[in-house]
C-alpha cells in the first residue's frame, strides 16, 4: 500500500480506490445518515403523488361546484317565482274579499226584500187566521213596519211617554213592532202584536213578548204577543210557552212561505 504522509496523500488514495472510499465512508458515517438521500428521494416522490392527488381533488371540486351553482341559480329562480305567486295570491285574496263583501251586501238586501215581502204577505193573511180563533173577531191591520204605520200607534207612544207610562227607549222599541192588529176578544178591544220571520227563533219570541208588554202598558189595552212564520225552532217553542208560567205565553201563528 502506498505511504500516506499527509491529507493530500489520503485524498488521492481514496480517489484511486473507490472500495477504500466506501469502507471509509461506512466507518465515518452512520447508517441513518447514509439513508438520507434515499429517504429524501422517497419523500419527494410522495410529495409529487400528493400534489397530483390535490390537483385531481381540486378538479373534482370544480366539477362538483358547477351543479351546486346551477342549483343555487334554480333556487333563486324558484324563490322569485314563489314571491311573484305570493303577490298574485295576495291580489286574488283581496279581490275575493271584495267579491264576498259585495255578495254579502246583495244577500242582505235580498233578505230585506224577501223579509219585507213576507211581512206584507203576513199582514194580508194573518187577520183571516185570527178570525178563525173562537171568541176572536174583528181582526184588522193596525200597524205594519216600513209599510203602514198607523198614526194611532204613534199617538199611543207619544201620549204614554208624556204621561210617564213608558220611557223614550220603550216608545222607540214599541215602534219597531212588525205587525199590530186590532181584535175583539169576548167583546173587549185588544191588540195582537206579532213578529214575523220565515223561521221563528228565540229572539223573535223575546222581542214579541217585550214589545207587547210595552204596548199594553202604553195603551192600557190587553195585548197578545205572537210570532208568525213557516217554522219555529224547538228552543223558540219552549221560550214561547214557559212551563213555569214565568212570562206571558207567545202565540205561534203558522204561515206558509210566499207562493211561488
Amino acid at each position: 500500500m502506498a505511504e500516506i504522509n499527509n491529507v493530500s496523500d489520503l485524498l488521492r488514495l481514496l480517489r484511486e480506490q473507490p472500495d477504500l472510499a466506501d469502507q471509509m465512508r461506512a466507518i465515518l458515517l452512520t447508517r441513518e445518515f447514509l439513508q438520507i438521500p434515499i429517504t429524501v428521494s422517497s419523500f419527494a416522490e410522495a410529495l409529487s403523488t400528493m400534489s397530483d392527488s390535490m390537483a385531481t381533488m381540486a378538479e373534482s371540486l370544480t366539477v362538483m361546484s358547477k351543479p351546486v351553482t346551477t342549483m343555487n341559480e334554480r333556487v333563486s329562480g324558484l324563490t322569485g317565482a314563489v314571491q311573484a305567486a305570493g303577490g298574485r295570491i295576495d291580489r286574488l285574496e283581496a279581490e275575493l274579499a271584495e267579491v264576498k263583501a259585495t255578495l254579502d251586501r246583495q244577500n242582505e238586501r235580498l233578505s230585506q226584500l224577501m223579509g219585507s215581502d213576507y211581512e206584507s204577505y203576513a199582514a194580508d193573511v194573518v187577520p183571516r187566521r185570527l178570525r178563525s180563533i173562537p171568541g176572536l173577531t174583528g181582526a184588522r191591520l193596525f200597524s205594519q213596519r216600513r209599510k203602514y204605520n198607523s198614526p194611532g200607534l204613534n199617538e199611543i207612544a207619544t201620549s204614554a211617554f208624556y204621561a210617564d207610562r213608558i220611557t223614550e227607549a220603550e216608545a222607540d222599541e214599541m215602534g219597531q213592532a212588525v205587525l199590530v192588529f186590532e181584535v175583539t176578544i169576548a167583546g173587549t178591544e185588544s191588540y195582537v202584536l206579532a213578529e214575523v220571520s220565515m223561521t221563528v227563533r228565540s229572539e223573535d219570541v223575546t222581542r214579541a213578548r217585550a214589545r207587547a208588554v210595552i204596548l199594553e202598558k202604553a195603551s192600557g189595552m190587553r195585548t197578545i204577543p205572537a210570532v208568525v212564520g213557516a217554522a219555529i225552532e224547538e228552543a223558540a217553542q219552549a221560550e214561547a210557552s214557559p212551563d213555569d208560567g214565568s212570562a206571558p205565553a207567545v202565540t205561534f201563528i203558522p204561515l206558509e212561505p210566499l207562493p211561488a
